[in-house]
C-alpha cells in the first residue's frame, strides 16, 4: 500500500509557494504509484461505500492524475488572473504575456 505524509496535501492558505510544494509532493506520490504499478491492467479490489468495486490498477494511477491535472489547471488560471506569472520551463510554449 502506498503511504504518504499526513497533510501534504493541504495547505493553511493561498500561498503560491506552498501550492508549489503541494504539487511536488503530489508528484512524488504519483511516481511511486507507477513504481508499484507492474501489473497495470489486473484488477484491484478496492472498497467504496458498502461494496467492493473491481478497478485496474491504470485507472486507479491515471485517474487521480487527470484530476490533479485539471485542478492545477484551475489553480494556474486563478494564479494568472491575480498577477503571477508562468515559472520560466515549466510551461513550454506558453508566453509571460
Amino acid at each position: 500500500m502506498l503511504e504518504h505524509e499526513p497533510g501534504l496535501f493541504q495547505t493553511p492558505s493561498a500561498d503560491v509557494h506552498a501550492m508549489r510544494t503541494v504539487f511536488t509532493g503530489v508528484e512524488r506520490v504519483t511516481a511511486g504509484a507507477f513504481e508499484h504499478c507492474t501489473h497495470p491492467d489486473e484488477p484491484r479490489h478496492v472498497p467504496f461505500r458498502d461494496e467492493t468495486l473491481g478497478v485496474p490498477g491504470r485507472w486507479l494511477i491515471m485517474h487521480p492524475l487527470t484530476h490533479e491535472f485539471h485542478h492545477g489547471g484551475q489553480m494556474l488560471t486563478v494564479g494568472r488572473m491575480l498577477g503571477h506569472p508562468y515559472l520560466p520551463g515549466h510551461w513550454p510554449g506558453l508566453s509571460r504575456t
